[in-house]
This record gives structure tokens, C-alpha cells and sequence, in this order.
């Protein structure tokens, strides 16, 4: 039979497929494995009108540059009991994965716990550039990716900006 054939052939191909980036990679190729992915404390830019949230500790860029046009993906490492005020982001496209730990985010113009929803891994949303949000944790760290067209920002819920 021509499947029973098949099988052994795709069985030795997989591994050769799941095999490390090599020089023969096409330009413009990008790779992050798990160990590769350095983490650093988030910058600000006022003089652009927007700022990242103080306190978020740890900013890893996987592509693009968040602070420039055109597309990035970021992920962002919350810590336990975390609080971001409202705010919003000034770029049309964003998107958010929870990767591990719950996320709890709301909506509205003033953190309000009562309007808070757990998100928990796996958990895909989007952040609409019009809606002021609100997010944090609880007893655990919370990993998110965040994907979007900047360049981005937070600009805190009332501003003017």
C-alpha cells in the first residue's frame, strides 16, 4: 500500500525539518528560541507623545521595533501584583496573547476591580486604540505577546496626547 510507504518516509523527514536555523536560512529569517529571548526594563519617549507604563519590568522585542513604524512583536513579562491605570495605545493594530499566568483586564477611563476579567492562558484579544483599559495580575507573573503596527506607546486614559 502506498501510505504504509509514505509514513516511514515523513517520519524521517520531520526531524530534519525541526532542525536548527542554518547559514542557508533566507534573508530576513528570524528565530527566538525560549533561551534566546533577553528581557529588558521598558523605555520612554515623551518627546512622542507617549510613554510606556511604569512598572512593567521586563520588555523582550522579537521583531521589528516597537518605536518605529511597521510591524512588531513584543512579550511582555508582568510581575505578581502588578496594576496598569487606565490607558490606551495610539497605534491602530494590537493584539495580545497570554502565554502563561491569568491577566485580569478591563475597560473604562479609572482602574475599577469590579469590572475585571481574568484572562487566562491562551487567551487572544485585541486592544481597540479608542477604548481606555485597564490590566494587572494577582499571585503570579504573567506572560503576554503583543503584536501590533507601531509605532506604540501608552498614553494614560484623560490625556491630552
Amino acid at each position: 500500500m502506498r501510505i504504509r510507504g509514505l509514513v516511514p518516509a515523513v517520519l524521517l523527514a520531520v526531524p530534519l525539518a525541526a532542525g536548527p536555523a542554518t547559514p542557508q536560512s533566507p534573508e530576513g529569517f528570524v528565530l527566538r528560541r525560549p533561551g534566546d529571548i533577553r528581557f529588558s526594563g521598558p523605555p520612554t519617549d515623551p518627546a512622542r507623545g507617549a510613554v510606556y507604563a511604569a512598572g512593567i519590568p521586563q520588555v523582550a522585542v522579537l521583531y521589528g521595533n516597537p518605536r518605529e513604524a511597521g510591524l512588531y512583536v513584543v512579550q511582555v513579562r508582568l510581575p505578581r501584583n502588578y496594576r496598569s491605570e487606565a490607558h490606551t495605545h495610539p497605534e491602530e493594530v494590537r493584539t495580545v496573547i497570554v502565554l502563561s499566568g491569568t491577566l485580569y483586564f478591563g475597560f473604562g477611563d479609572a482602574w475599577d476591580e469590579a469590572r475585571l476579567q481574568a484572562f487566562p492562558p491562551g487567551t487572544f484579544f485585541n486592544e481597540p486604540r479608542t477604548a481606555p483599559h485597564f490590566a494587572g495580575t494577582r499571585d503570579e507573573e504573567v506572560l503576554m505577546m503583543v503584536t501590533g503596527i507601531g509605532p506604540t506607546g501608552v498614553i494614560p486614559a484623560g490625556s491630552s496626547r
